[in-house]
């Protein structure tokens, strides 16, 4: 009877020393990519978090002030003005061109205050990754829209 224990090609498995550091090698710099892509789109939802913040508060506000008849309050410049000191110098000097627009909608029972706000941001070491993954679809247009509307 044959002994089930000994496997008849044991002898000629080939020595497997070194094969963890080559499959490292090979799939660390498709790991690290993938890390500087999502530490790279956080960044952009990071900004975009501040600015929709922003423009809630800033909308909200404007509204207030408008309906307690305060002149010039609906006005952009001052909902831009307004964004700006929320989202403070740091945050404010990452955007490019930031452009408000603001808008009283309806009439007198039903009207709102419309404002969207488009913050371009600035070319940053931080966007690196992001800005080679797209530039294939384009030239670098980061550019982040964020609405809000208040009644008043």
């Amino acid at each position: 009877m044959r002994d089930l224990r000994q496997h008849p090609r044991r002898d000629v498995r080939l020595p497997q020393r070194g094969t963890a550091a080559v499959e490292l090698a090979l799939a660390a710099p498709i790991l690290l990519v993938l890390l500087g892509l999502c530490l790279s789109i956080g960044l952009v939802l990071v900004h975009r978090h501040r600015l929709a913040d922003a423009i809630s508060v800033a909308t909200r506000a404007a509204a207030i002030q408008g309906a307690a008849g305060v002149p010039g309050a609906l006005t952009p410049a001052n909902v831009r003005a307004q964004m700006e000191s929320r989202l403070g110098a740091g945050a404010a000097s990452q955007c490019e061109s930031l452009t408000v627009d603001a808008a009283v909608v309806g009439a007198l029972p039903l009207r709102r205050l419309e404002v969207t706000a488009r913050c371009r941001l600035r070319e940053q070491a931080g966007y690196g990754l992001l800005r080679a993954f797209t530039s294939g679809l384009g030239a670098w247009n980061m550019e982040l829209q964020v609405r809000a509307a208040m009644p008043f």
